[in-house]
């Protein structure tokens, strides 16, 4: 850090030499934040009790946070159903699997439950996503006058699922507004 901070400040005077740039460390910022009022250490307090001009009307810090935009799985794998032949009930492939946790295991070890697999009752299936909705969560609705919080698709499309729980027609509500990719934490 040492080295990549004075090349930053050289790299700024030599850019800009109207402007004054200074170098401050933690020790200056601490004695100034206690000077200012004994303020918590927050990086919002750091940075006002840095310099020399300390406004005396602060703004509340907002803190945002990476909203999940889609579900990235847009491949669902399905296991065939067996029977198993120690009870004959049918269960999936893989609770009948060579229960190996790392390929130095052999398929046919002494935990191996593949020999206990009998008539296969279904096959498995993978199943691809392809459609994308034009609602997504967080977005704001008017559903009956009301600004309601959308929380996902489903009904192939023909419903929207409330942040209430509630679910209705798409055909029954109005965006608003779209939701960002970033989301305003509570304070």
């Amino acid at each position: 850090m040492n080295t990549a901070r004075w090349a930053i400040i050289n790299e700024m005077r030599d850019k800009h030499p109207d402007i004054e740039i200074r170098n401050t460390y933690g020790s200056y910022t601490k004695a100034s934040r206690r000077e200012l009022g004994q303020l918590e250490k927050t990086h919002a307090n750091d940075a006002y009790a840095m310099g020399d001009f300390h406004p005396k009307h602060r703004h509340r810090p907002e803190h945002f946070q990476k909203r999940r935009r889609n579900n990235r799985i847009l491949t669902k794998y399905y296991d065939a159903r067996i029977t198993d032949m120690r009870d004959g009930r049918i269960k999936k492939g893989a609770e009948l699997g060579c229960s190996r946790t790392n390929r130095s295991i052999p398929r046919n070890n002494e935990n191996s439950l593949r020999k206990y697999r009998g008539e296969k009752k279904s096959k498995g299936y993978v199943s691809v996503r392809k459609k994308h909705y034009g609602i997504q969560p967080g977005d704001k609705l008017r559903h009956k006058g009301n600004i309601v919080t959308a929380k996902g698709i489903h009904c192939s499309g023909t419903r929207v699922m409330l942040e209430t729980g509630k679910s209705v027609a798409l055909k029954d509500v109005t965006v608003i507004r779209r939701t960002g990719g970033w989301k305003l934490l509570p304070a």
